[in-house]
């Protein structure tokens, strides 16, 4: 059934043009609204390190953001300083990062696998190197597109053995018709249910519906994070048709994921990383950032502040000074 928000009543829920103010995440020093609404926390999903000097951002206080790491990172020099800027900037702010494993970034790496044995020893390196920050990892980015769950099953066996007191997430999975049941197979492999696992509903957020992320939930158990998702404003190769673009369909998808979907079930759905928080002026194949290529915010984010409790007072903005905070990682690796 088709549930799209009609555009006056999306305008009056959220105060689109309504000067927005900081809020705060439900797990950290609350809102009273936020706090009695018991919302899950909200963070972004962003491989940009400059999201985190971003006065904007760090107007929201939230504490969670997550990032893809290629698994041989520590072999990648291009790519590996840009995972240590990202896990600076992510300590400077006190956010506890997310880390979703990824394929490889290198020339002619990219189809090959890890074994086990290998990821092992990778996760381990990682948490010496970014000073125990990660805590939090989930085992395959997108694995019911690209990757068995037999294999995927082995990988997060091979993370809780490198970190048995690590949150572990089974895999992120895209709402596709097949989650289910990649899921169920990934169970059957690993001999155990993952306490929590990720989904990327952008189909159910963008078409306004909620039959897929209600699927998941029925059908598997453990909570389910919303590791990446959000409004949808281009994309370059779409493989489901979404039901607008542009930047107010994005803020109006937003806003169906945080008011319809998220309270499917609030015991189970207790992280939304939207993703992502900008958009690069030379980005051409995806577009959803809360701040566009000009630097400018778009709608969204004034959804995202409503959320988070604050819908009436000044903005943050782009080029404000942020505090500085001294940090580092550990110069080894690899």
């Amino acid at each position: 059934m088709r549930l799209r928000v009609p555009v006056l009543l999306f305008l009056a829920a959220t105060g689109l043009f309504a000067p927005a103010t900081k809020g705060k995440p439900a797990d950290g020093p609350a809102p009273r609204q936020q706090a009695a609404r018991a919302e899950p926390a909200l963070g972004f999903a962003d491989q940009k390190p400059s999201m985190f000097a971003d006065p904007r951002f760090v107007g929201l206080e939230t504490r969670h953001a997550r990032l893809n790491v290629p698994w041989d990172v520590l072999r990648d020099p291009s790519t590996l300083a840009n995972v240590d800027a990202w896990m600076v900037g992510a300590r400077r702010r006190g956010i506890v990062p997310l880390v979703t494993v990824d394929r490889s970034r290198r020339r002619g790496m990219q189809s090959r696998n890890p074994t086990p044995r290998v990821l092992t020893r990778q996760v381990r390196r990682w948490r010496s190197r970014w000073l125990g920050q990660v805590n939090q990892i989930s085992s395959w980015n997108e694995g019911n597109i690209n990757k068995r769950p037999e294999v995927v099953a082995r990988w997060y066996l091979a993370i809780l053995k490198a970190c048995p007191s690590c949150t572990v997430l089974g895999a992120d999975l895209v709402d596709r018709r097949n989650a289910v049941s990649w899921a169920q197979r990934f169970i059957a492999a690993a001999g155990r249910t993952p306490a929590v696992w990720g989904l990327h509903n952008y189909i159910d957020s963008n078409t306004f519906q909620t039959t897929n992320t209600r699927a998941f939930l029925r059908a598997i158990k453990g909570e389910v994070w919303l590791t990446e998702t959000g409004g949808v404003l281009k994309r370059a190769r779409p493989s489901v048709r979404f039901s607008g673009t542009g930047a107010r369909h994005a803020a109006e998808a937003t806003n169906f994921l945080l008011k319809q979907i998220v309270p499917l079930d609030r015991e189970r759905i207790r992280r939304v990383y939207l993703y992502s928080w900008s958009t690069a002026p030379n980005e051409r194949n995806w577009d959803s950032g809360v701040i566009g290529p000009d630097g400018k915010a778009r709608p969204a984010l004034r959804v995202v502040r409503c959320f988070l409790g604050d819908c009436n007072a000044k903005p943050a903005v782009a080029g404000a000074p942020v505090p500085p905070a001294a940090d580092t990682v550990q110069p080894e690796g690899g």
